[in-house]
């Protein structure tokens, strides 16, 4: 698969990779392919995105393990389950149904169709490991006269840590990664300035991979597959040095 990547993008990693890296102009019309703006955008996105559903995920997950009733846990559970089954396309119809209205075609949009894909599995990761460690030292506390709100809090999330940053990395490379969703409420037009405005439309690379990809020829071919091993990269960094990166951060 890599190969095949490499191969494809030949052209544009032999002729003018550097100056396609670096340049924020777009426009295939007139032989500008300039990545940076979408990369920006890419990292941007994702990073609202995953911030959020680390602010609801976290307590959700702590909610949904140690302090919810029976019944509430089984349909938060239930809930989650099937949100983070949802196919990208379904999402995306949602949001364009629903946030367009409210929102235009724009950043924000993107964001929040990302959280949607986002949120549930990151809530869910962390509710399975919450568990698996956090149950014995949770009863330890609390016989010690912990209140159970402090143990799950304070004793239990410090203890997985370490994975807790795994899981947020995997979010992070799930966002940047995801394409469909995105594609049918950021707009397809490439923003303007260096940073996206959450008002304005923009690309993210997979989108502009998506879109451009059925009707892209010569130059503009080589570079969408040059976008592409972008995209794999950015995974490939984010999860193999994210969790190190976030473990001295949390």
């Amino acid at each position: 698969l890599l190969l095949e990547l490499i191969a494809k993008a030949s052209p544009a990693l032999t002729t003018q990779s550097v100056p396609i890296l670096i340049s924020f102009d777009w426009s295939p019309e007139t032989g500008e392919f300039g990545l940076m703006a979408m990369l920006i955008a890419t990292l941007f996105c994702a990073t609202l995105s995953t911030v959020a559903s680390v602010i609801f995920g976290v307590p959700a997950a702590m909610r949904s393990a140690f302090l919810a009733q029976a019944v509430e846990r089984s349909v938060s559970l239930i809930s989650l389950n099937l949100l983070s089954a949802l196919p990208s396309s379904i999402v995306g119809l949602v949001c364009l149904t629903i946030l367009t209205p409210l929102l235009g075609l724009s950043v924000a949009s993107a964001c929040i169709a990302l959280f949607l894909m986002s949120w549930p599995t990151l809530t869910l990761f962390i509710t399975a490991r919450i568990e698996q460690e956090g149950t014995s030292m949770i009863k330890a506390a609390m016989a010690l006269g912990i209140s159970k709100r402090t143990a799950v809090y304070r004793i239990a999330l410090k203890h997985i840590e370490k994975d807790l940053g795994k899981i947020i990395a995997f979010t992070f490379g799930k966002a940047i990664g995801e394409a469909t969703a995105v594609s049918f409420v950021i707009g397809k037009i490439h923003h303007n300035g260096v940073f996206p405005s959450l008002t304005e439309t923009a690309h993210t690379l997979t989108t502009m991979i998506l879109n451009e990809h059925p009707i892209a020829t010569g130059d503009h071919h080589s570079v969408i597959y040059l976008a592409a091993i972008t995209v794999g990269i950015l995974v490939l960094l984010t999860n193999s040095f994210g969790p190190r990166l976030l473990a001295r951060l949390i």
